[in-house]
């Protein structure tokens, strides 16, 4: 659970930032490897996973000085809706429009398949 911890803001974004911001953690990724490798027990990953991830409460100082925010600027950012990509504007709607373009590109191989799949598909990828 605590690999790819060797900085300081690698360490805030899994302990803090992205469990709190988004209810993501990144734990299930590692403990879901190990159980299916068998170096450990489904029982124990759960366990494990119930407690919330420990984190250096000294990292959120560290890091709202480093970009400069005060307490209430950095609960301000915390507790902002969070947001899409389609509530920004984007070619997305473009590349669904020149669809056939893109797959002609991708068959001749002067695009990858994996762009024509992603960016003109009209459903969320």
């Amino acid at each position: 659970g605590g690999h790819h911890l060797e900085n300081r803001f690698t360490h805030f974004a899994v302990t803090y930032f992205y469990p709190r911001r988004f209810g993501i953690d990144i734990r299930l990724l590692g403990y879901s490897a190990l159980i299916r490798s068998g170096q450990m027990l489904r029982e124990e990953g759960l366990c494990l996973i119930k407690k919330p991830p420990s984190f250096d409460p000294e990292l959120i100082v560290t890091f709202k000085k480093r970009l400069g925010l005060s307490d209430d600027e950095f609960e301000y950012y915390m507790t902002q809706p969070i947001k899409s990509y389609k509530d920004f504007k984007t070619y997305k709607p473009l590349f669904e429009k020149m669809r056939p373009f893109f797959w002609l590109m991708a068959k001749m191989d002067l695009i990858p398949m994996s762009f024509y799949i992603k960016y003109t598909s009209k459903n969320n990828i």
